[in-house]
């Protein structure tokens, strides 16, 4: 839709507020979970609990590639 929204990173949170590792990481952040966790893991995160909310695309067109992401991040965890 086009919305910009002011975000920060979950590694940058964490520097912020001194969190050197997370218990649960509980993600509802509206479509940018996917990215969100593959960044997290990507630089050493690693939460014994993840709970986010996965929004599929609402076009049809775009559902093939969503389903690839989610693939490719489960694969990884």
């Amino acid at each position: 839709n086009g919305t910009r929204v002011p975000c920060r990173r979950i590694t940058t949170l964490m520097m912020d507020y001194g969190v050197d590792h997370l218990d649960v990481l509980k993600l509802d952040i509206e479509g940018a979970a996917i990215n969100a966790l593959r960044d997290a893991l990507e630089n050493g995160v690693r939460p014994t609990q993840i709970a986010a909310e996965f929004e599929r695309p609402p076009l049809r067109t775009d559902i093939d590639v969503y389903l690839s992401q989610l693939d490719n991040l489960f694969a990884t965890l």
